[in-house]
């Protein structure tokens, strides 16, 4: 044993199993979006994960840790425009200049975000058990569970565990990467967005949003489309 790591009961994480580990999940969310993770999220994944990185990686940091014991399989970069930005990709796609992501936006000029009904909020954010499903109703009213035994009865549409925050390889903000999920999943099962959509009591009126939900009846309102900031900007715009 080593002298320096006391018996915890428990067996202590390795630098090449650290780096395997990191390797796996940088590789697979290159494969999926052909871009770098960065270097906060790799560090945010981990600690959800409940990975003690930072026993190994020590006072260096993980990005030192990943240049050092690491540079065969992976390649830490920082943004052109802003080089306090690090993010990891696979080596052999370090001159992949495409694949740098964008520098993340400055709060001042954050993007204000509709906000989504809290049931179908929760139903994206909340951890999904192995062997089980989860299942997320629309009509009459929002709702979700989850089991094992199949879809249930009633206008339900499965939420795939790649959708689900805790589960899903992405980077970035939680509440980006949950609109972001969130968006893509109603792409793939063809749910109109405004269905997700919570005015709450108070706000929108007289906004062109709850114009446009006045007007148009469920039959038209199936038939639209819309991504969430277009969502978002019909709701700040006022109708006279």
């Amino acid at each position: 044993m080593n002298a320096h790591q006391p018996d915890t009961g428990a067996p202590s994480l390795q630098a090449d199993e650290l780096v395997a580990k990191i390797s796996a999940y940088v590789l697979e969310f290159f494969r999926k979006r052909g871009k770098a993770v960065y270097l906060s999220a790799i560090g945010q994944w981990l600690s959800s994960e409940e990975i003690d990185f930072r026993s190994v990686v020590g006072e260096q940091g993980l990005a030192g840790f990943l240049q050092e014991a690491a540079s065969e399989k992976l390649k830490v970069i920082s943004h052109p425009e802003d080089t306090k930005i690090l993010a990891v990709l696979p080596a052999e796609e370090a001159d992949n200049t495409g694949a740098w992501p964008e520098p993340s936006t400055p709060k001042h000029h954050a993007r204000r975000r509709p906000r989504i009904e809290g049931k179908i909020w929760e139903a994206f954010n909340a951890e999904l058990s192995d062997g089980e499903t989860r299942w997320l109703a629309l009509q009459p009213t929002h709702d979700w569970q989850d089991n094992s035994s199949g879809k249930p009865s009633g206008n339900y549409l499965e939420i795939e565990r790649r959708f689900i925050y805790p589960h899903a390889t992405i980077s970035g903000s939680r509440v980006d990467a949950v609109y972001e999920l969130i968006s893509e999943w109603c792409k793939l099962h063809n749910v109109n967005v405004v269905d997700l959509f919570h005015v709450p009591s108070g706000e929108g009126r007289g906004s062109a949003l709850s114009l446009l939900l006045s007007v148009l009846d469920t039959p038209d309102l199936s038939r639209i489309s819309m991504p969430l900031d277009v969502v978002a900007k019909l709701q700040r715009h006022s109708v006279r």
